[in-house]
């Protein structure tokens, strides 16, 4: 299973790349990369900056579909993926849980999307999918969609119930994303209280 970070750049209410932003002295995106490499390989940065990144040590892509946002990140990532299907992750979600990305990629069935759901959310940048998506994700993409929801009803989806997730990741830690200041104020706080600095 090939792990797939999407680091989009720029942040407009961060003022900065939020993948940059650091945890316990790391940047948000080496966490993902160091909880990622712990259940797939090879792990990808999908990136237009890839000189941003290159301290991570892990191979770089490019959107082959530029300025679509996050669903052309997805069409990248299965695009240069090897193997089935990839798990795709956001650059700012430093707390994954490698056994419950585990436990995601095993569910019986064969589906194209596996991903999670929270109260009412679907979290489609926590997700798995199979390389059968492409081909759906490049008609979205030549269509002038953008939104990742768009490619659900075209594809066989596993929704990954919020009990399920919860057996493995009580908290939904894995869930928690930087989109203010705020919320990285919440993860530091979070993580000075409870996890191990990562390693690498």
């Amino acid at each position: 299973m090939t792990g797939v970070i999407l680091a989009g750049g720029q942040s407009r209410r961060m003022g900065r790349d939020k993948a940059l932003l650091e945890l316990r002295g790391k940047p948000l995106i080496q966490w993902a990369v160091d909880a990622l490499s712990k259940v797939c390989d090879p792990v990808l940065v999908v990136t237009n900056s890839p000189s941003q990144y290159s301290f991570l040590g892990v191979e770089m892509v490019g959107d082959l579909l530029p300025g679509r946002g996050a669903l052309a990140g997805i069409h990248a990532g299965l695009f240069f993926s090897t193997g089935n299907k990839a798990f795709v992750a956001g650059c700012d979600m430093p707390l994954l849980c490698p056994e419950l990305i585990h436990h995601m990629a095993n569910v019986p069935g064969s589906w194209d999307v596996v991903v999670p759901k929270v109260g009412e959310f679907l979290e489609p940048l926590h997700a798995l999918y199979s390389r059968r998506c492409l081909a759906f994700l490049e008609k979205l993409l030549l269509s002038g969609a953008r939104r990742i929801l768009d490619l659900y009803p075209l594809v066989r989806v596993r929704v990954f119930q919020e009990e399920e997730m919860r057996h493995l990741d009580p908290d939904l830690r894995s869930l928690m994303n930087v989109n203010t200041p705020e919320d990285l104020a919440l993860l530091r706080s979070l993580v000075n209280q409870t996890a191990p600095a990562p390693s690498g």
